[in-house]
C-alpha cells in the first residue's frame, strides 16, 4: 500500500483489520485472477485502490509497532515480577 500499489488479499479477518476495506478480497483462485485482470484493464479502478491503500498505510509505522510491542513487553515483565520484588 506504501508504495501505491493496488493490494489484493485474502478475505480473512486480519486483512480486512489491515487494509479497512482499501483493498480488494478474495476468497479463492478464481477471484483472484478476476481481480488482477480488473486492475490490469480499470486504469480507474487501479488509481483508485492505489489512492486508498496508500492513505490506509499512514496510519502504520515501524516506530508505532516498536513501540507498541515494547508496551506489550514491559507489561509482560512487570506482571511476571513477585510480590516481594514489587
Amino acid at each position: 500500500m506504501k508504495p501505491k500499489t493496488p493490494v489484493i488479499c485474502s478475505n480473512i479477518p486480519v486483512f480486512k483489520e489491515i487494509a479497512n476495506n482499501k483493498a480488494v478480497f478474495v476468497s479463492s483462485t478464481e477471484e483472484m485472477s478476476v481481480a488482477v485482470n480488473n486492475f490490469l484493464e480499470n486504469k480507474d479502478l487501479r488509481e483508485k485502490f492505489s489512492l486508498l491503500g496508500y492513505k490506509r498505510s499512514k496510519f502504520f509505522s515501524w516506530n508505532k509497532a516498536s513501540e507498541e510491542t515494547l508496551k506489550v513487553y514491559g507489561w509482560v515483565l512487570e506482571s511476571k515480577k513477585s510480590p516481594i520484588t514489587k
